[in-house]
């Protein structure tokens, strides 16, 4: 039986931690997640403006087709002549 082994003991380790670092390196992660959100969510946005502006462009383009295929003029050029 002596020729087994036993396991090293373990030593014993302390461990400091800087209360104001750990703070500030909290807080620098907190922010930098700040603004990679509102980075995205301001982009996400922006490019559903697009889309938006886009739509009501096409839809305007569509509106003014259908209004030079039935031969009627804009509302302001439909006016009575003040001669008449």
């Amino acid at each position: 039986m002596s020729d087994q082994r036993l396991p090293r003991q373990a030593r014993e380790q302390v461990v400091e931690i800087n209360l104001p670092g750990l703070l500030l390196g909290l807080a620098g992660l907190g922010l930098a997640s700040l603004a990679i959100g509102l980075g995205v969510v301001s982009y996400r946005d922006r490019l559903r403006l697009k889309r938006q502006k886009a739509l009501l462009e096409g839809v305007a383009v569509l509106v003014q087709t259908l209004i030079d295929l039935r031969g009627e003029t804009t509302c302001s050029d439909t006016q009575k002549p003040e001669g008449d």
